[in-house]
C-alpha cells in the first residue's frame, strides 16, 4: 500500500455546499451542473431544487436574457468553465433567501458579541444540544400559536 503525505497534484475530487440547504455534493471529477447546482459571481452554490418558483423564474429569465446580448470576443462557451449567474439573479445575494451564515452574521451584530462570546452563553444556560433542541423546539410550538 503506497502512503502519500503532502499535497496530491493529480486529485480531481470536488465538494460543494449549498448555502440554502446546507447540503453537500462530492466526488470525483464533479462539476455543478453535474449535482443540480448553480453558483453566482459572488461564490454562492446552491441546488435548484431549493429554489421556489419565482426564484427559478428568475433565473432562467435571467439567463435567457443574457444570452439575447451580443457575446464578447472573450467570451469562450468551450473554456471548460460553467456558466456562473451573476448577483442581481442570486437569491442569496438579493435575500429572497436567508442562509445559516446571513443569519449567523445578523444575530451576532444585533448582540454585539463575538461568536466565542455567545457560546459562553450557551454554555452557561445549556448542559448540550439536546436541551437547546427541546427548548427551541417548545419555542417554535410558543411562536406556532402566536400566528
Amino acid at each position: 500500500m503506497k502512503l502519500r503525505k503532502g499535497f496530491v497534484s493529480n486529485s480531481s475530487s470536488s465538494s460543494f455546499v449549498c448555502d440554502i440547504c446546507g447540503g453537500i455534493e462530492s466526488g470525483w471529477d464533479l462539476s455543478y451542473s453535474d449535482v443540480d447546482m448553480t453558483e453566482c459571481s459572488k461564490g454562492h452554490c446552491f441546488h435548484y431544487g431549493c429554489l421556489s418558483k419565482k426564484d427559478k423564474a428568475i433565473i432562467e429569465a435571467g439567463v435567457k436574457g443574457d444570452e439575447d446580448k451580443e457575446p464578447d470576443e472573450d467570451d469562450d462557451d468551450d473554456d471548460g468553465e460553467e456558466d456562473i449567474i451573476p448577483t442581481e439573479l442570486c437569491p442569496v445575494c438579493q435575500l429572497r433567501v436567508v442562509s445559516d451564515n446571513l443569519v449567523q452574521k445578523f444575530l451576532r451584530m444585533k448582540s454585539g458579541k463575538s461568536l466565542d462570546q455567545l457560546g459562553d452563553d450557551i454554555r452557561a444556560e445549556y448542559k448540550n444540544s439536546s436541551q437547546i433542541d427541546e427548548a427551541f423546539k417548545a419555542f417554535e410550538e410558543k411562536v406556532d400559536k402566536k400566528k
